[in-house]
C-alpha cells in the first residue's frame, strides 16, 4: 500500500466522519462506528479492502487526529471489519 493511498483513506474518514462529530463541540467523547465496507465504496476501494482496513488500524490514524479506539471487530481485513473510536 502507498503511504499516498493509504493517507487519502484516513483523509477521506477524518473529512466526512471525524470532524463533522468534533466541530459539534460536546462535552464527552462521542462514539463513532466506522464501517470498512462504506469507506471502500465511498473511494472506489471496494477491490482493495487490506489497503482500507490497514490504513484505519495504524496507530498513526489514532495519534494525529487525537482520538481512541474503543473496539473492532472483523477480521485482518475484510468487507465487515468495524471500528468503534472515540472521539
Amino acid at each position: 500500500m502507498s503511504n499516498t493511498e493509504s493517507d487519502m483513506i484516513r483523509d477521506h474518514v477524518i473529512r466526512a466522519r471525524i470532524q463533522p462529530v468534533k466541530q459539534l463541540g460536546l462535552p464527552q467523547l462521542y462514539e463513532v462506528q466506522i464501517r470498512s465496507i462504506e469507506i471502500a465504496k465511498e473511494l472506489d476501494l471496494e477491490h482493495n479492502m487490506p489497503d482500507v482496513c490497514g490504513a484505519l488500524d495504524r496507530k498513526k490514524f489514532r495519534e494525529e487526529n487525537n482520538i481512541q479506539i474503543k473496539s473492532r471487530t472483523g477480521p485482518k481485513a475484510g468487507r465487515t471489519v468495524v471500528w468503534t473510536f472515540l472521539v
